[in-house]
């Protein structure tokens, strides 16, 4: 035996879709009732309040009851859209409270955005701009003013470059065997854009004539009085390396990758990492295409030449009798990396060049480029470690290119040696890398 059983159909209307689909059919033929607003006439330095007026839109509440009762019913048989009159939310007779306040905050300019002893003035039409007028309550017809944070947000985005600055740490010099600071440290700030609108709105409204920018500050870590605190008291080592004939493109990216490491502080025992310093290599980084080893190929990527940075701080670093943890030697001989055997390849995430700082003291890394010669000081404090590098030591050199080299580090102390670490180059013939300059070729 077959038991039926009536189940009620179960059902919901989505009056925002509902809504959205008049607006998105029907708008047309609707014409909503205007509010008025308050309007600036330049000319005559007022405001006028515009007139207010009535209109016609569909008829929302019956359109829904008569949805429900087709749902209901599962009647499919059209539904007609009823006209109804919209009222205007605002009229113009009871405004003038609203037009005294706005004449009162225009007469506020010039406000004057503060920071310090830098001031930046908004003007009268500027101000204005900014001005919104909205309901009240529908049962007055009134409206507020209030103060466009948007609006505001897009004027301190505009003014951030004149307000943001970068940390500038102390640069470091030798000055009578003292590590001095030649040129001053230099405090970062940043314009906090959401948070400067948002008082600004608040203060303007409140009849304050200057308004404080919210701005976070940020410390350097090197400065003028924590050069001796930090164990900065000596120039321990360098690493210099020429690239002289480099294109433009490469030259370029030089520069953008050795600003990235001037001004590191490496603590006591803290392994250091080329690549976690270096980070992205990309276009919005400001790198340029140029050529890179890659597999068995010469070809143009984004950062090509950074290897010259690594080579010079990898140098820097067993002058200054560092423990090196990880070097990579290039594929085959590069002009760029005379002595060849004294260079030290990456490309992140790995190969990398990494070093520990075995010194009691933090080291500062400081880089600058003269000319076409990149220069690495480490600063720090030197201890009791004598240094000596011996190499590189070219054991074989090929008609081809190839060749293999060896290079030494010793570290003694008390006259017996401590350590010795061995950096062996094996070098392939440039002629197995051939130039690409089309990488898909």
């Amino acid at each position: 035996m077959i038991v039926y059983k009536k189940i009620g159909l179960t059902y919901q209307q989505d009056q925002e879709k509902s809504e959205d689909f008049i607006r998105k059919n029907f708008s047309g033929l609707e014409n909503p009732a205007i509010n008025a607003k308050l309007v600036y006439d330049s000319k005559k330095d007022d405001f006028s309040i515009t007139q207010a007026k009535t209109g016609e839109i569909f008829d929302r509440e019956n359109l829904s009851r008569e949805l429900e009762a087709r749902l209901a019913s599962l009647n499919r048989s059209p539904i007609e859209l009823i006209k109804i009159i919209d009222l205007p939310k605002v009229t113009e007779d009871k405004n003038n409270k609203a037009k005294i306040r706005a004449k009162e905050i225009a007469a506020l300019t010039p406000i004057q955005l503060e920071y310090n002893d830098s001031t930046w003035p908004i003007e009268k039409a500027e101000l204005i701009g900014w001005l919104d007028f909205i309901p009240v309550a529908q049962k007055d017809q009134t409206m507020d003013i209030v103060i466009s944070e948007i609006s505001v947000q897009n004027f301190l985005t505009e003014l951030a470059p004149s307000v943001n600055r970068e940390t500038v740490n102390a640069n470091l010099a030798l000055n009578d065997g003292k590590v001095v600071a030649f040129a001053l440290s230099q405090n970062g700030r940043k314009l906090k854009i959401q948070e400067s609108a948002k008082k600004i709105s608040q203060d303007i409204l409140a009849r304050q004539k200057e308004v404080s920018l919210i701005i976070e500050e940020t410390k350097p870590e090197i400065t003028t009085d924590t050069i001796d605190t930090l164990g900065l008291t000596s120039l321990i080592g360098q690493g210099v390396s020429d690239f002289a004939g480099s294109p433009k493109n490469r030259t370029h990216n030089i520069g953008v990758g050795a600003a990235r490491f001037n001004g590191v502080l490496i603590e006591p025992g803290q392994d250091f990492s080329f690549n976690e310093i270096l980070g992205e290599v990309s276009a919005k980084e400001g790198y340029l295409p140029e050529l890179v080893i890659k597999g068995n190929k010469t070809i143009p990527e984004y950062g090509g030449g950074i290897c010259q940075i690594s080579t010079t701080l990898f140098r820097a670093a067993i002058n200054s009798g560092l423990k090196i943890t990880e070097r990579y030697p290039h594929a085959f001989p590069v002009k760029y990396y005379n002595p060849q055997g004294f260079d030290a390849t990456i490309y992140p995430p790995h190969p990398d060049l990494r070093f520990i700082n075995d010194t009691p003291n933090n080291i500062l890394i400081q880089s600058k480029i003269i000319g076409t010669k990149i220069t690495f000081e480490l600063y720090g404090t030197k201890d009791d470690r004598e240094i000596k590098v011996n190499g590189p030591i070219i054991l074989e050199s090929n008609p081809d290119g190839s060749m293999k080299t060896i290079l030494y580090q010793e570290i003694w102390r008390n006259g017996e040696l401590e350590r010795k670490d061995t950096f062996r180059s094996n070098y392939k013939s440039p002629a197995l890398y051939p130039v690409q300059r089309n990488p898909l070729e």
